[in-house]
């Protein structure tokens, strides 16, 4: 008996994700699990602590979404992503890392239109990942660092100053670094032609980013040295004047980010600073 229609919900994706976890006709071929002991040694070869269950049931999820498929070299398409898991692990990411790169197409069978295209996969593959996840009761944590990896992998990683400055202020250094692994990674996993102007389109983004980052060190509010807290206490008890004299030993980006924190707690004070 269930109590309501989300328990009697999430023990049916429950039970279709442990059979599908079984293989769907009973258990993995010779060739997947070979695969997934090699991968499995590379991780122990890199000796890093890894979720070894999670890391399995992404790979069993891997090629029971992408059974049949195949790519243009027709190879089973899980080789793919699979492969873009082996790099992850040589680049030293951890097992949410592995376990998006072994999902991150997985959207791809429900939204293909026989042209080649795959409009949406990105969602869909997040939207299916995070049900996985939550029927293996997985930490809210996990779920969201994996499914927003699924979700971004084919962000736009651009160069120009404007447009990187804008992704900063949205997702972060460290999301951004993560994305850009994961992108030379499958990069690297595709055919030569397209993976080298891949790559080169990325150490432009990289050089880009290194260089904003030496610039401005301080770009976003969570990474201000002080909390907002402790900075309201401060210029209530030492008065704006007071803040205004060390306002010169912050960068212009932390300056705007410590203006929109006080505007935020306290428009008058803002007015005030700004004036």
């Amino acid at each position: 008996r269930f109590e309501n229609n989300r328990q009697k919900k999430r023990a049916l994706q429950f039970a279709y994700i442990q059979k599908a976890f079984e293989g769907g006709n009973g258990k993995m071929t010779e060739a997947q699990q070979r695969d997934y002991d090699r991968l499995y040694k590379q991780m122990q070869d890199f000796g890093g602590k890894y979720d070894q269950k999670l890391i399995k049931k992404a790979f069993e999820y891997c090629v029971l979404k992408h059974d049949g498929q195949k790519r243009q070299t027709n190879e089973d398409y899980y080789i793919h992503p699979f492969n873009v898991a082996l790099i992850i692990v040589s680049l030293g990411m951890d097992s949410e890392s592995i376990a998006a790169a072994l999902l991150h197409d997985v959207g791809k069978p429900a939204c293909a239109d026989g042209q080649g295209h795959f409009y949406g996969h990105e969602a869909r593959g997040a939207a299916l990942c995070g049900e996985t996840l939550a029927a293996l009761r997985c930490s809210a944590a996990l779920q969201q660092q994996v499914t927003r990896l699924v979700r971004l992998h084919h962000l736009p990683l651009c160069a120009e100053r404007v447009r990187l400055r804008r992704l900063l202020a949205r997702y972060g250094e460290p999301l951004l670094r993560d994305l850009l692994l994961l992108q030379r990674a499958d990069a690297a996993a595709q055919a030569p032609a397209f993976g080298a102007q891949r790559m080169r389109q990325l150490d432009q983004f990289e050089a880009a980013l290194d260089g904003m980052i030496a610039e401005c060190p301080a770009v976003g509010l969570s990474q201000l040295a002080v909390r907002g807290g402790d900075l309201l206490h401060s210029i209530h008890k030492v008065g704006v004047k007071g803040l205004a004299q060390h306002l010169d030993l912050l960068h212009m980006e932390g300056v705007q980010c410590l203006c929109r924190l006080i505007q935020r707690h306290d428009h008058a004070l803002f007015v005030i600073l700004i004036g």
